[in-house]
């Protein structure tokens, strides 16, 4: 019996196979994919079998894990159907679950009842038992070793292994395994080739085959849209003549094939070509040769790549390389070329000739041109300062301004620092009068920006195109402009400065500088044209009277009213030069005899003598002339100069208002003003100068309360001078403040040495002239002088003049504070000399006051000097000021004084000024010193 049902059942396997394997070739073969061919598999093998439901799991695109696939087969019953709803939702990786098992195995399995399984195993175990799954099966599709695919099998009821049921499964296996092979290497063929056809089509890349004589075989859309075709059907039909038709350069194309003649393949191969609409673009080809089986080369393929916007970023950096090198052109003509009106005309040629324009020009807001007198029209104007014009362009420079219309469209944004790219044609009519030429076609507006402000602009004109401006070159041309505008700038600046370097700023006629630097010139021209040159010296007489009466606000107008005068004498070869204070030289050139000279002179005398109105007064001044002739007097400045100052002082000496030509014999008879302001540089450095010292003594105690430094020159010629025979005449010179240092460094450091033999904490008092007091490094020059001999600022006094304190008030009060600040105390000198204001003096820091000697001389002879006296006194103490009475001379002096109520004197009477070594024996013990 067992033999007959074993070949019963064998048979049974037979006609299955014979009826199932057959329609599954035929149904794998027509599947689109493996996945629905593995579905086919799973559906008839239900379908022969008992089996209720096959699920397929497949790996994921990532390889991680198994997920259910769509593709599966069921019964049509509500527990299979939420079986296979619930498997979706499921992801096994590897030896997770049934299917993650059988993916790592490899090797079927037979599962009696998967409602016995561990959750572990069997992960879906809770939803098999609601739904009533019993039976499984798992099996694993295995091609080329890989597992492709993991089949489950599920049935309603419990069954133990049926042979029947796996035989069927174990005869199609092999079979179906070779047929879903096939599948999957029809699949990887089709996916190959939709692979290379979507490359070849959607290639961002033209790609193409030609014949070697020029026809194309084979292009691709994206060729075809860089030629401008509509498809690669059109471009083959229209292109028929690759080298004629396509390349700009037909060379190109013989250059291209002979090439690939000489090589297998050519790289980058870049050419200018039409496009189908005419225009041009820049292409990049690699290409290699097709053979046939022979070997004979028939044809070319390869690819092809738009680079014109490579090619025209190239030409703009070439373009911009060119702007740049014509900036540092334009920038090295501005720095280093000496004319600079020529320096910014051939910067702006440099900048033309690189950006290839025809015109370029700086024109310059109207308020920042120094041209021309300002306008008073309400609109802002422009003026066109510098051009340059290529060949056969015509200058559209003029000399006028050009107001700006209202309704500018143009303005505006130049104004706002933009740049304005503009065709005439299209300007408004007010704005074509201003920004545009007839013979211009195209402009670019450069607005220059200085500081912040606009200052003008820089055109670029274009005469033959519409120009299309790069944003590159705007940007340069942006920097260069304002570059220009500095340049510009600054050249006025340095212009104005110049100016004032050799100008007064007073009466902007020439200075000091100005003749040091072109006299010597003058004498040079004149020398080489065999010339005659009158050198004047001129002095204002009794302006210094005035100019202390009535301020020097009116002496100062009557000196630029003068200036205009000795202008309007003059011829116009002729040069004025103001020396200083109120003193002017003249150069007369091109004189043939002294009569020239002579009679220029008194013109000058004549127009000055004339009255001046000046603040509602009515002044008169005259003038003293000095003259030297060159060659005869000097023939070189500083001599020149020496001849014509004798010859003034020559003239001042016998009544000055008049003039004087100079004569040798002047030489021997040298006024001593004149020989003390020229020797005391020498002297100073000579040592010539000494300090004599003259004690401030309490009025009522007769102690000594101070020592006053005074200066004496011991002059080789004229013996020990006072400071009033030579102070107001170095007033004037720089020598004073050398002078002034050295003084206060040798009384400091005289009063340190009495210091250190034991003398009391005295104050030594200094006088300081009028150039000292508005020095602007006095507080530095204090300090210094302090800190190198070793006395503290409390030990100082500075004694400052009326009319020294009254020349600017603010300053003083200000220059007052800052001295107290230091801790240095501060006389008044010559108090009640006339100069002060009594209303100013109470707004002065001072912290004593020394009244004027001219108090003193009468004192005994004349009841209402000492009344006079009294009341000086009484007023300095009113005003809270420690009071010093000068002066005192005579035993009738000091004894009125005594009456009075003053705290310190001083005088030849108590005590003469006296060297350092006499001093030092006033104290033979310290602080008993009396006056008997």
């Amino acid at each position: 019996m067992t033999a007959i049902f074993q070949e019963n059942r064998a048979n049974k396997l037979i006609k299955m196979d014979q009826s199932l394997l057959p329609r599954l070739i035929l149904e794998i073969a027509a599947a689109e994919n493996l996945e629905t061919a593995l579905s086919i598999v799973v559906e008839r093998i239900c379908e022969v079998t008992d089996w209720d439901y096959g699920e397929v799991w497949i790996p994921s695109a990532s390889g991680a894990y198994l997920q259910c696939s769509q593709a599966g087969f069921k019964r049509h019953s509500l527990a299979i159907e939420q079986l296979k709803t619930h498997s979706l939702e499921f992801i096994f990786p590897p030896n997770i679950g049934l299917p993650g098992r059988l993916w790592v195995s490899q090797q079927p399995e037979w599962y009696p009842d998967v409602s016995k399984l561990s959750k572990k195993v069997f992960p879906r175990v809770e939803i098999a038992k609601k739904l009533g799954i019993k039976t499984g099966l798992g099996l694993p599709i295995l091609i080329e070793n890989q597992v492709v695919a993991v089949i489950l099998f599920f049935m309603l009821k419990s069954k133990s292994e049926n042979p029947s049921q796996l035989g069927v499964i174990h005869h199609l296996m092999p079979q179906l395994t070779v047929l879903l092979h096939q599948k999957q290497t029809e699949k990887r063929l089709k996916d190959t080739t939709e692979k290379y056809r979507s490359i070849f089509e959607n290639a961002v890349e033209g790609i193409f085959q030609t014949t070697a004589d020029g026809r194309y075989l084979t292009v691709n859309p994206m060729l075809a849209t860089i030629y401008g075709y509509d498809s690669p059907a059109e471009m083959m039909a229209s292109l028929t003549d690759i080298e004629r038709q396509l390349y700009v350069n037909p060379q190109r194309r013989k250059e291209f094939s002979r090439l690939l003649e000489t090589q297998n393949a050519v790289w980058g191969f870049e050419s200018e070509i039409y496009r189908k609409d005419g225009q041009t673009i820049w292409i990049s080809e690699c290409a290699r040769k097709i053979r046939n089986a022979s070997g004979e080369v028939i044809g070319y393929e390869g690819t092809v790549v738009d680079i014109t916007q490579r090619k025209q970023a190239e030409i703009e950096l070439i373009k911009r390389d060119c702007l740049l090198e014509a900036v540092a052109a334009a920038m090295n003509e501005l720095l280093l070329n000496p004319d600079h009106r020529e320096a910014v005309r051939r910067g702006l040629g440099k900048l033309g000739e690189a950006v290839e324009v025809h015109r370029v020009y700086v024109c310059i807001e109207g308020k920042n041109s120094d041209r021309h007198a300002p306008v008073t029209a309400d609109r802002p104007t422009l003026i066109m300062e510098y051009e340059w014009t290529s060949a056969r362009i015509s200058s559209a420079k003029t000399a006028d301004r050009v107001s700006i219309p209202v309704d500018s469209d143009i303005f505006p944004c130049l104004l706002a620092g933009e740049v304005v790219t503009a065709l005439t044609d299209r300007m408004s009519p007010g704005d074509r009068a201003v920004f545009g030429y007839a013979d211009v076609v195209s402009s670019l507006l450069v607005p220059i920006i200085v500081q912040e402000e606009f200052f003008g602009y820089v055109g670029f004109d274009d005469c033959q195109t519409a120009r299309d401006w790069s944003k590159s070159e705007a940007s340069i041309l942006v920097a260069i402009a304002g570059s220009i505008g500095g340049a510009i700038q600054r050249h006025q600046q340095e212009v104005v400065i110049h100016h004032q370097a050799f100008h007064d700023l007073l009466t902007g006629l020439p200075n000091r500088q100005h003749l040091e630097k072109f006299l010597p010139k003058m004498l040079v021209k004149a020398q080489q044209e065999e010339e005659k040159v009158a050198f004047m010296f001129i002095d204002l007489d009794r302006f210094k009277i005035i100019n202390d009466t009535l301020g020097h606000g009116v002496g100062d107008q009557l000196l630029q009213q003068a200036a205009e005068r000795l202008k309007r004498s003059l011829r116009e070869q002729d040069m004025i030069i103001r020396w200083g204070g109120d003193e002017f030289i003249v150069i007369l050139n091109h004189i043939h005899n002294p009569e020239d000279a002579r009679h220029i002179a008194q013109r000058i005398i004549n127009s000055i003598q004339q009255s001046f109105f000046i603040e509602e007064h009515q002044l008169y001044v005259s003038c003293s002339i000095g003259i030297a002739m060159y060659p005869k007097d000097g023939i070189d400045s500083p001599t020149l100069m020496q001849n014509a100052d004798l010859a003034l002082y020559r003239v001042k000496e016998t009544g000055r208002n008049s003039y004087e030509f100079y004569t040798p014999y002047m030489n021997s008879e040298i006024p001593e003003s004149l020989l003390l302001a020229n020797n005391a540089e020498a002297a100073l450095k000579q040592q010539e100068f000494l300090l004599v010292y003259q004690p401030l003594i309490h009025a009522k105690t007769r102690i000594i309360s101070g020592i006053e430094a005074l200066i004496r020159w011991d002059h080789p010629e004229l013996g020990l001078l006072p400071a009033e025979k030579f102070i107001g005449l170095l007033e004037q010179d720089s020598v004073i403040l050398k002078l002034g240092e050295w003084v206060l460094e040798m009384a400091c450091t005289q009063m340190r040495i009495w210091q250190n033999l034991g003398w009391p904490k005295l104050k030594i008092w200094v006088n300081l002239s009028r150039a000292e007091f508005q020095q602007h490094n006095l507080l530095e020059i204090l300090a210094e002088v302090c800190h190198s001999t070793g006395i503290t600022p409390d030990c100082l006094g500075l004694e400052i003049n009326e009319s020294t304190a009254m020349k600017d008030l603010e300053f003083t009060r200000h220059r007052l504070h800052q001295l107290h600040f230091m801790g240095i105390s501060l006389a008044l000198d010559n108090f009640g000399s006339g100069f002060v204001s009594l209303t100013a003096l109470k707004s002065l820091p001072f912290d004593r006051v020394k009244i004027a000697r001219s108090f003193v001389q009468n004192l005994g002879e004349n009841p209402q000097d000492v009344a006079t006296l009294r009341s000086m006194i009484d007023l300095g103490r009113q005003f809270g000021f420690h009071v010093v009475v000068q002066g005192i001379e005579t035993s009738a002096q000091q004894a009125v004084l005594a009456t009075l109520d003053c705290q310190e004197i001083q005088g030849e009477f108590l005590s003469p000024p006296l060297f350092a070594s006499d001093a030092t024996r006033l104290f033979t013990l310290p602080g008993q010193f009396h006056v008997s």
